[in-house]
């Protein structure tokens, strides 16, 4: 996908699959993902419940939060036409689908990107 800018496709692809700090499997912070060039800040922290490659745990991100930092990193960029887009990786889990699914209608989450980490328990 390219971003139109000013009525023309950029040149440049944006990448929609990045993971911020507030994925268990990352320590860059959000502005690492400012695009300049696309006017583009998104990230797609993970969303994974009983991840098997964190002990078991939920990890769910605070994505409102992210959505505050977004926005704070959009106003100190002084790029009035930035666009953020708060993302989520949402690792399929048969077990848990029903809570998947309401953890996925949360407002705010513009883009989510489902992916399968593991298979009959690997």
């Amino acid at each position: 996908h390219q971003f139109a800018q000013d009525g023309e496709e950029s040149g440049m692809p944006a990448d929609f699959h990045v993971h911020s700090s507030y994925s268990f499997d990352s320590d860059s912070p959000l502005s690492a993902y400012l695009d300049r060039e696309n006017h583009l800040l998104l990230t797609t922290d993970h969303l994974e419940l009983a991840n098997s490659v964190d002990d078991g745990r939920d990890d769910v991100p605070d994505f409102a939060e992210i959505a505050r930092q977004m926005e704070f990193i959009r106003q100190e960029s002084g790029d009035a036409g930035l666009e953020t887009v708060v993302g989520a990786e949402v690792g399929y889990c048969r077990e848990h689908l029903g809570r998947l699914e309401e953890l996925v209608a949360t407002d705010g989450i513009a883009l989510r990107l489902l992916s399968f980490h593991a298979y009959q328990g690997h």
